[in-house]
């Protein structure tokens, strides 16, 4: 029978290096809790101990809402983000804080995302020294096996086409790699398709396979391509986690996208939040145009690129657009974590490493425009929210 084990009696088993037997006897008299129920329960070995258990079993927790790795786990992690913890035999059964495991995914610069329900329909070619053939319906070989798993690891699915009269009318081969897009898309159409699938698939001679993907959206627009090349699960691994990616991001930014408030007086507010190859952040404390370059160079520490444009002033903080070729959740981690910046709310930031304002002429203080100063102010500022 499950038994609760307390959080608080297992960091003092922790603290006190308690064995698994010991712990047992610790159990005596704590009451049953049934945690079945919970999307987030995981049983794992204690052969592993029970620290390697628990961590292997928030790594579990932590794949669940996303696919990205990010930071390595920590004991610390695992037991801030524990609701409940159970022993059976040998086996370590768990149960943690969906919130938490995603404000921790967050805090690393991942992408929280827990999968798609949209179809994702497959066209497939083998291809071979002679001829070359569809893959779907009762056509399927290996790696069209091996991807569909691997997609499935990655919280998504492949739908593969039947390949009867209608399909064939339609597409062949020759038309899949050749990336005839307005004839995938009417043929997906028939089985609800949110995004398309085309890849070929061919031995590289040396045993190894060789498999190049694009994605497109239901209508035919171009998401992303690849080309994975290895043993036929690992290129499927590899594959499945970039198209992951893709679908991630284009949830994101649907919901980015319904997220957004319009500013709606016509007076030229700024929008905050993502946009096409930036992201528009406010920052609070820059006290003097000096403030820029330490700036820049902590953007420059974290992997972004030095060219940030200075938009605007409003309402005592900087509007900076920074170019980001990632996510713009990534970015918003990296702010809300970075030693440089806080944040105060969805895409502003304050500036912590601050010079302070400097005496000089004007044109050397940031505020709304005076003589000679080098910003405009702008009346209002309207934020899309970051994507929880």
């Amino acid at each position: 029978m499950y038994k609760l084990l307390t959080v608080p009696v297992l960091c003092a088993a922790w603290c006190l290096g308690l064995t698994t037997a010991a712990l047992a006897e610790e159990q005596d008299g704590v009451a049953v809790q049934d945690t079945q129920t919970s999307p987030m329960v995981y049983e794992q070995d204690l052969s592993k101990g029970i620290d390697g258990a628990l961590l292997a079993a928030f790594r579990q927790a932590r794949l669940s809402v996303s696919s990205e790795q990010g930071k390595d786990e920590a004991l610390a992690d695992a037991v801030a983000a524990l609701k409940n913890v159970e022993i059976n035999g040998d086996l370590l059964k768990v149960e943690f804080d969906s919130k938490k495991v995603s404000d921790f995914v967050k805090s690393t610069g991942a992408l929280v995302w827990g999968g798609s329900s949209d179809k994702v329909v497959a066209w497939l070619v083998n291809i071979g020294d002679d001829s070359s053939q569809l893959l779907g319906g009762s056509e399927r070989d290996l790696f069209s096996t091996q991807l569909s798993n691997a997609a499935k690891i990655e919280h998504f699915s492949l739908t593969f086409p039947l390949l009867d009269l209608d399909d064939v009318q339609l597409v062949t081969p020759a038309k899949v790699l050749a990336r005839s897009e307005q004839d995938l898309v009417k043929a997906s159409a028939r089985y609800g398709a949110a995004y398309i699938l085309t890849g070929g698939e061919e031995s590289d001679g040396d045993g190894a396979l060789i498999f190049k993907w694009n994605l497109y959206t239901a209508q035919g627009a171009h998401l992303g391509r690849g080309e994975a090349v290895g043993q036929g699960a690992q290129a499927a691994a590899k594959s499945a986690s970039e198209i992951a990616r893709i679908l991630a991001a284009q949830q994101e930014s649907a919901t980015l996208q319904q997220n957004v408030v319009s500013a709606g007086s016509g007076n030229g507010g700024f929008v905050l939040g993502p946009n096409r190859g930036y992201v528009r952040v406010k920052l609070n404390g820059v006290q003097d145009l000096a403030d820029l370059s330490r700036i820049r160079a902590a953007l420059v520490t974290y992997g972004y690129e030095s060219s940030f444009r200075v938009a605007g002033y409003s309402d005592g903080g900087l509007i900076v657009d920074i170019p980001s070729g990632s996510t713009a959740t990534i970015l918003d981690g990296t702010l809300t974590h970075a030693a440089e910046f806080t944040r105060e709310d969805n895409w502003v930031y304050r500036f912590n490493d601050s010079n302070g304002t400097q005496a000089g002429p004007v044109s050397g203080t940031v505020g709304p425009r005076r003589a000679g100063s080098a910003f405009v102010s702008a009346p209002s500022v309207t934020v899309s929210r970051v994507s929880e």
